[in-house]
């Protein structure tokens, strides 16, 4: 199941997916970002 998350973090607010499998923890886990930053940052 796919749900929306946000949090703020040193005054931005990110967003992303948090992916949680039906089936009962713990679970493997994996972490994607990528850089984005604002125009004349």
């Amino acid at each position: 199941m796919r749900r929306d998350v946000t949090f703020s973090s040193e005054g931005a607010d990110l967003s992303g997916w948090l992916y949680v499998p039906d089936s009962r923890p713990p679970w493997p886990i994996v972490v994607m970002a990528h850089d984005s930053q604002l125009p004349g940052t």
